[in-house]
């Protein structure tokens, strides 16, 4: 379905929006129109119109030519000092889901190094990372670095 109407009024942005921003928003209306499709089955109109702007935009050569026949500023993706943001690219080569990921391996990995730091626990003692107390907060800290990381490099 060819877009009628302008797609950055569709996806709420300005024109000279990136490409993260583009699919940034395109993902929260995407969501949002889901969820009104379940109630309500006109609302497809809106989905596939969504969907339709973010196709037009998300391409880049044919934003640049929907750009020259609106009379609009060309698109030009730039960054400060000529260099894509480090955190962008890291979060694009991730797959989805993936800080749960890092969480589940690193707290089995911080839990085995504690053994390797405390090699003397089953003789001398049981230390902190051993106990209860220390499994509780190697949890927490492998949460909070999760949800760190999701903050980081989430595209929501």
């Amino acid at each position: 379905m060819p877009c009628q109407r302008d797609p950055y009024e569709i996806l709420g942005l300005p024109p000279n929006a990136s490409q993260r921003e583009v699919r940034r928003r395109f993902i929260s209306l995407a969501e949002k129109h889901r969820r009104e499709m379940l109630s309500d089955p006109a609302a497809y109109g809106t989905f596939a119109e969504t969907n339709a702007a973010y196709h037009l935009l998300a391409d880049s050569a044919a934003r640049a030519r929907y750009n020259e026949d609106h009379g609009l500023l060309p698109f030009i993706e730039s960054q400060a000092g000529g260099r894509p943001d480090i955190l962008e690219q890291v979060g694009d080569m991730l797959p989805d889901g993936w800080p749960w990921l890092v969480a589940g391996f690193a707290f089995p990995v911080i839990y085995f190094v504690s053994f390797w730091v405390f090699p003397g626990a089953p003789y001398y003692g049981v230390p902190f990372f051993h106990s209860w107390e220390g499994l509780i907060v190697l949890v927490v800290i492998a949460n909070a670095v999760t949800f760190l990381m999701a903050a980081l490099f989430s595209d929501r």
